[in-house]
């Protein structure tokens, strides 16, 4: 259902507290925090204040920023697997009672079972957490915010090391989720879980028997090297001296709820019908336009889901339902990550790269609490009135770039003009005064813009969506693990310009060029690439020089004696005729 090269990022997202985050400072209750994704509008951060269904003045407000992923990420992955945007939010509320009560809206990679078991593992105890966004995301940023509003909400600062073991579950819960379903392996990873902290189990083969027979009493088929991911997790786990009852009522409560069949459907179904209040969208405060007045009752009881437009991916750990009927029996074969954002491959099967975002409609303005304020307007990465993205999604991807990564292209596009254009101030600008191309300009205006269309769009693509480190195979031209682009990059531009033994895919546009234009096109384009990155070529040993003899009395000039032998000419005689005599048989020959 998603794609393990996402998991591997989004899944990690579950992170530390950002100490950057701005706190917006209200009269509100200290118990109640809501995280407010920084890449938001302000119209889309109203409507995420409209489903949580409270007013701004009722509660403390953090914006969760990208930023505060990698502050917290980059010591787990590498930057290429950040995402650039923070959309998703969360709503969080410490208990004293009742376990971890989780409720996801939005939200296409994780459920609310799995966050609630995920924050057990990181120290929490008791709290209600509503994870959300106006339009489906992967639900990176509300698992930062989740794990910062529970520490600014709770004044409880968690566990480092839990929070890292956290980490670790969330990941091989996603991981296992791809082969066999994200209940069964929520399952499976939670039950094991109980089973190590409830007996006090550390030693590693009795773990691995327990993961075995969890295994096999969900009936799936998993490869060893998972069922060992699962016992490193346990390993790690049991050694975090866990007490079984600061976790029994959620473990036990998420068990029941994805245990083969989980809650059924129907009685799920109605709790549903019955549970949450109706939305009067009348605000009785003055801070938020169409809320409702909170109750002081769960929070996850009184979401007014009518803001978020009908179809949307919803779980609860209170009506396992939810989850069973989008993301167990919806497919999404076809999914992909873009950063935070969750893009769908159109369903008329459109051509290449072309991929379609849909935004539902949000109305009203969000008005900032009182005092000063962490909510910064944020230019729309993507415009709310419009339900899809045109097919040329480059300027929507370029939204997504961080600074650095910006200036990156924006090079990238100066070279690409200057090289193929003629436009030699881009060129300079982009490469410096002392870079001299080996190829001239292209003469086909119409193809010289194409190619740097063509090539400046797949760096883009590169710099958001390209491998990382884990992905290196060994057998890349740049063996430093830090240049994984700059690899990316060659392998395009040699398929792109048909050198080194390589072809291009599908049509090529480069067809009316000699193949001596191709490679000085390839060798000035892949030597800008490396000199932006850093890439030096390692200097080539020159010849060893000719040894000879040193001069001496016997050798004055120092010259070197070669051996020579000659044929007796005694031994040989020839007459005119070229025949010679052979003097053992006394004839000529």
């Amino acid at each position: 259902m998603r794609k393990s090269r996402f998991l591997a990022s989004a899944l990690l997202s579950l992170s530390l507290i950002a100490s950057g985050t701005t706190v917006v400072p209200v009269h509100a209750d200290s118990s109640s925090v809501v995280t407010l994704g920084a890449n938001l509008t302000q119209e889309q951060k109203q409507t995420m204040m409209k489903y949580f269904n409270v007013n701004a003045n009722e509660v403390q407000i953090l914006t969760v920023t990208n930023q505060d992923e990698i502050n917290h990420l980059a010591a787990y992955v590498p930057m290429a697997q950040i995402g650039t945007r923070t959309l998703s939010c969360a709503y969080v509320k410490p208990t004293t009672s009742g376990g971890i009560k989780v409720r996801t809206a939005n939200l296409t990679w994780v459920t609310g079972n799995m966050i609630a078991s995920t924050l057990s593992t990181s120290g929490v105890k008791n709290c209600e957490v509503i994870a959300a966004c106006p339009f489906a995301v992967s639900g990176t940023g509300a698992l930062t915010g989740i794990q910062m509003a529970y520490e600014t909400a709770s004044g409880q600062t968690l566990d480092t090391a839990k929070k890292e073991v956290a980490t670790q579950e969330i990941v091989v819960t996603g991981n296992l989720g791809d082969q066999v379903g994200v209940t069964t392996a929520t399952n499976v990873v939670n039950k094991t879980k109980m089973e190590v902290i409830q007996n006090n189990i550390t030693n590693t083969q009795e773990i691995t028997n327990i993961v075995n027979n969890v295994v096999q009493e969900n009936h799936v088929n998993i490869s060893q090297d998972e069922v060992q991911q699962i016992v490193n997790l346990m390993v790690n786990i049991s050694e975090q001296n866990y007490d079984y009852e600061d976790v029994k009522e959620t473990l036990e409560h998420i068990d029941a709820n994805t245990a083969e069949g989980g809650v059924p459907a129907a009685e799920a179904a109605a709790e549903t019908e019955t549970s949450a209040p109706e939305s009067t969208g009348e605000s009785t405060g003055e801070s938020t336009e169409g809320a409702v007045e909170s109750t002081g009752e769960s929070i996850i009881e009184q979401v007014n889901t009518e803001v978020l437009g009908e179809g949307i991916v919803e779980s609860s750990t209170e009506n396992q339902a939810l989850e069973n009927e989008t993301y167990e029996q919806t497919s999404v074969a076809e999914e992909q990550t873009s950063g935070d954002s969750w893009e769908t491959f159109p369903a008329d099967g459109g051509q290449g790269d072309q991929w379609t975002e849909v935004v539902p409609e949000s109305t009203g303005d969000f008005v900032e609490p009182t005092g000063e304020s962490g909510i910064e307007p944020v230019e729309a990465p993507i415009d709310p009135a419009e339900e899809q993205q045109p097919a040329d999604d480059t300027e929507l991807l370029v939204s997504q770039l961080s600074d650095q990564t910006r200036s990156q292209y924006d090079k990238a596009m100066n070279f690409c003009k200057g090289l193929y254009e003629g436009d030699a101030a881009a060129l300079s600008l982009a490469a410096g005064a002392d870079f001299i191309p080996t190829a001239s300009p292209i003469t086909d205006t119409a193809l010289a813009q194409s190619l740097t269309k063509e090539v400046t769009y797949k760096y883009l693509k590169i710099l958001i969506e390209g491998r990382t480190y884990a992905d290196l195979t060994g057998a890349e031209k740049y063996a430093d693990p830090t240049l994984v682009q700059l690899n990316d990059m060659n392998a395009y531009l040699e398929k792109l310009f048909a050198v080194n033994g390589k072809m291009p895919e599908g049509t090529d546009i480069l067809a009316s060029l000699s193949q001596e234009t191709r490679q000085h096109l390839y060798d000035d384009t892949i030597r800008f690439f490396e000199k932006m990155y850093g890439y030096t070529a390692p200097a080539e040993e020159a010849p060893a020089e000719e040894q000879l003899p040193e001069q001496s009395a016997e050798n004055p000039e120092g010259y070197t004696e070669t051996e020579q032998t000659f044929e007796d000419p005694s031994e040989m005689t020839y007459d005119e005729s070229g025949e010679s005599w052979d003097y053992e048989d006394d004839s000529w020959e």
